[in-house]
């Protein structure tokens, strides 16, 4: 009997021992975890594309020096949580990577990311121990707007091309001189009159040579001769139609 009341009393207390360290695991395991959990939150999705230029700008630079200071907020953390790692991503192709300012019990954290000149977010995202998590959000921007952006200066004014000079003026070609006049033709002498012809002399006068009266004197040929014959032949042609023409006539009564 005494030895089964030992044995239980035993039972009992090693029982105990072992639940005592199942809840010491519990409770390490507990605190644990959070400290050695890395989680990846990402930039909210509307802050994705901010530019500079374009979103609320204040006065808090987070202590940078950097002419555009860029200030995140990582919220909904657990309480203790260490300062996480943020990385940025701008679409000039600068990457920047900070760690995180703890603020309170280590719920919230702070990122400022400095830049040389006016960007665009193109990605960001945090990476914190912490199971519990928010929204990482971009909180502002801060630069001043008196300030020229240092990373776009102006061009310099390309210098005026100096002007070409001018062609100097071709010199006048000397004037051609003047012909000579032609001197003038001396006047032809005047031919000298032909002498005139003297007079044929007049024929002398030839006396009278009387003729034989016995020897017919000569009738030169006028043409009247011909023209009768003529006449003569037509008149007796055209008789000769009158007649064949009452011929036919009277024949053809």
């Amino acid at each position: 009997m005494k030895t089964s009341v030992a044995a239980r009393k035993a039972a009992s207390v090693r029982a105990r021992e072992s639940l005592v360290l199942v809840l010491s695991v519990v409770v390490l395991f507990a605190y644990a975890v959070p400290s050695f959990a890395a989680t990846t939150v990402a930039l909210k999705s509307a802050h994705v594309g901010a530019s500079s230029l374009a979103f609320d700008n204040q006065t808090d630079d987070g202590g940078l020096s950097d002419p555009v200071v860029w200030h995140f907020v990582l919220n909904g953390l657990d309480h203790g949580t260490t300062a996480g790692t943020l990385s940025v991503t701008f679409s000039s192709g600068l990457t920047k990577s900070v760690t995180g300012r703890v603020v309170g019990n280590g719920s919230t954290q702070h990122f400022y990311v400095g830049t040389p000149g006016h960007d665009v977010v193109s990605s960001a995202s945090a990476v914190v121990g912490s199971v519990g998590v928010g929204q990482l959000v971009l909180s502002h921007v801060s630069w001043d707007a008196n300030a020229e952006d240092p990373q776009d200066p102006e061009d310099p004014e390309d210098p005026e091309d100096p002007e070409d000079p001018e062609d100097p003026e071709d010199p006048q070609d000397p004037e051609d001189p003047e012909d000579p006049e032609d001197p003038e033709d001396p006047e032809d002498p005047e031919d000298p009159e032909d002498p005139e012809d003297p007079e044929d002399p007049e024929d002398p006068f030839l006396p009278f040579t009387p003729t034989d009266d016995d020897e017919e004197p000569y009738l030169p040929y006028t043409g009247g001769e011909l023209d009768l014959v003529l006449f003569s032949a037509a008149l007796a042609t055209a008789g000769g139609v009158v007649l064949r023409v009452r011929l036919s006539k009277l024949d053809a009564a």
